[in-house]
């Protein structure tokens, strides 16, 4: 009896504890990020992890992709094992890559049990902190509970005449509009988020459900918003904002192409220039090494080529000198 009353106790402390938090927080639609901040981030984060989906698995061969190559190197340099491995054991249990893959084994299970429950518990508290934040706003209403996050209203006037939060009521339409569109995408995050841990655990499913009527009743209240004409006018800045920062992108990944066909074009050109002036060069080159060799084969040969221009000089006065005689007439 006393256990029970003891468990009954702290409970109560709990939820007492939970609500005086409720209590200090102070939303605004400016300030929901100071609070609760779910982004596509985290929903990536869980889903590269892969725990979620492969439970141990993904844990052992994370382990064994890290200590693998450590394993066989260490087992084939130290070579105890064979030393003191009995004759009876087979073969295979004394294979380097299978004992590096046991001791990968080894390593993913320590951590899967070590890393799998903090990720887990971190999701939870990002989770939870979206709920809080929920909770939160449904306290500051002034009627019963009713409020934004909580409530389909028919029509945006009786909305924003009795039902919104204490602290909202100050702010501009494009103030709250901006709120209540990233409140509904926290919310969508975070039902993903609890999908991908897995709605098993009743705790886990209850968090789901009650997401989803926060995430209905905010993408609702959100609608009513959207055709104001300051939100009108602040939407299109906004596809105006995108817009020109994809714009921007391309201009820039289009410079970026010019710069490089331009080095191409420069590169292309410096090298022709230098092919143009190697080829003349070896011209150059090749007719100063030919009149070079012309001259050394005359100097080695004077002799012989002197004989002859002799021979010839002789032979050319011999019949100059029969023309004018008349010889030969």
């Amino acid at each position: 009896m006393k256990r029970y009353i003891h468990i009954a106790l702290i409970a109560l402390v709990a939820q007492c504890g939970l609500s005086n938090v409720l209590y200090a927080m102070k939303i605004t639609p400016t300030n929901i990020k100071q609070y609760s901040h779910l982004t596509e981030a985290d929903e990536n984060q869980w889903k590269i992890l892969w725990l979620g989906r492969l439970g141990t698995a993904g844990a052992f061969i994370a382990g064994a992709a890290s200590v693998v190559g450590a394993g066989v190197g260490t087992y084939q340099r130290a070579g105890a094992v064979q030393s003191i491995t009995p004759q009876a054991v087979p073969g295979w249990m004394t294979n380097p890559v299978v004992l590096a893959g046991f001791g990968s084994l080894g390593a993913g299970y320590v951590s899967y049990k070590t890393l799998y429950p903090r990720i887990k518990a971190g999701v939870l508290n990002k989770v939870q902190r979206f709920i809080d934040v929920c909770e939160a706003l449904q306290q500051d209403s002034p009627f019963g509970g009713h409020t934004i996050v909580n409530w389909n209203f028919p029509n945006l006037y009786e909305l924003k005449q009795s039902y919104l939060p204490k602290l909202w009521v100050s702010e501009s339409d494009v103030a709250i509009w901006n709120a209540l569109s990233n409140l509904e995408e926290q919310g969508k995050t975070a039902r993903k988020l609890l999908v991908q841990i897995g709605l098993s655990d009743s705790e886990i499913e209850r968090k789901y459900n009650d997401i989803g009527l926060y995430t209905a009743a905010l993408s609702h209240n959100r609608q009513l918003y959207e055709w104001l004409p300051a939100v009108q006018q602040k939407k299109n800045e906004q596809q105006y904002k995108k817009e020109q920062e994809r714009k921007d992108r391309q201009d820039q990944l289009k410079e970026q192409r010019d710069i490089a066909e331009l080095a191409g074009i420069e590169a292309g050109t410096s090298l022709m220039k230098a092919k143009t002036i190697e080829t003349y060069a070896g011209m150059a080159t090749g007719a100063v090494r030919n009149i070079w060799k012309g001259a050394a084969f005359l100097y080695e040969n004077k002799e012989y080529i002197m004989g002859a221009a002799a021979s010839v000089g002789l032979m050319s006065a011999y019949s100059y000198v029969q023309s004018k005689l008349g010889y030969g007439q």
